[in-house]
């Protein structure tokens, strides 16, 4: 008898492809499992689904399912964690300084996410107000390299972004990558994020 499994999750990078490849060969299925995938984007939206039962796990950012347990007392739990995720702002080349972001605009990808909540608390750390003194822009990009491409168009002066865009810039071309600079590591602002 099989067991059929829903799990959503809100990207397929880094500690996540291991769960990807072992669907594709049938690693589940040998032991019984049936397991479906959902993308849900951004996270936080999966804990409402997590708690209607529509999905059975979540993996993705653990920052709204702790929410649910703390602050609302739901029943959730958090089962293990990917280990640390590595996070920098990324600006232009012509800011140098975190300062500097002083009066630009920084793109997120929606409110509430996980990018968002960081971006704030990142923001805060180097002495600016985000709510006057930078502008937040809403991107709707859930993906650091989609947010760099808009970093490297010029419709955002700064972004948050996984380090693992660091090496070269995947996905970019070299001239845009070139017009980008990691400004600082979230690490050196005493944020760390699994």
């Amino acid at each position: 008898m099989a067991n059929n499994i829903l799990l959503g999750y809100d990207n397929a990078e880094g500690a996540k492809i291991p769960l990807f490849v072992g669907k594709e060969q049938g690693v589940f299925e040998k032991y019984g499992i049936v397991l479906a995938v959902e993308r849900v984007s951004p996270v936080k939206l999966g804990t409402p689904k997590l708690l209607s039962g529509q999905l059975q796990f979540l993996m993705g950012n653990s920052g709204p399912v702790i929410e649910e347990i703390v602050v609302r007392q739901k029943r959730l739990a958090v089962i293990a964690s990917l280990g640390p995720a590595r996070f920098a702002i990324f600006a232009d080349q012509a800011i140098r300084r975190p300062e500097e972001l002083k009066g630009r605009r920084f793109g997120v990808s929606t409110p509430g996410a996980s990018q968002d909540r960081i971006a704030r608390r990142a923001l805060k750390k180097i002495g600016l107000e985000p709510k006057s003194d930078v502008e937040i822009v809403y991107t709707r990009f859930n993906n650091s390299t989609d947010r760099l491409k808009a970093l490297a168009r010029g419709e955002i002066d700064a972004t948050l972004a996984g380090l693992e865009c660091d090496q070269e810039l995947p996905g970019l071309e070299p001239k845009a990558a070139r017009q980008l600079r990691r400004l600082i590591d979230l690490s050196q602002l005493g944020i760390h994020i699994s």
